[in-house]
């Protein structure tokens, strides 16, 4: 069974994920934006999450995200916490 937990957790990781995509090809950030793919371990995650809240998920699908999930949670915890803005600095 996926709880909501686990949902949110797959949730934030995409979202970190995708937004280190986004910063690789926009170091700076800006107004404007470059256009930006998003990586094979990004697409990896979305697609984990994805199944994580299809209504047709199977046993084998819950298996493959409890695994990626455990695998995560071992090897790059950070990836849990939810994405915030950084502040900006005013001198």
């Amino acid at each position: 069974m996926i709880t909501d937990r686990t949902q949110k957790d797959l949730y934030n990781i995409v979202a970190n994920l995708a937004y280190s995509d986004y910063r690789r090809t926009n170091p700076a950030g800006g107004k404007t934006a470059n256009p930006y793919t998003l990586s094979a371990e990004t697409t990896k995650a979305l697609e984990m999450y994805a199944a994580s809240v299809s209504k047709n998920r199977t046993e084998s699908d819950e298996r493959s995200i409890k695994e990626y999930l455990s695998n995560i949670t071992l090897s790059r915890a950070d990836l849990l916490l939810p994405r915030t803005e950084p502040k900006a600095v005013h001198n």
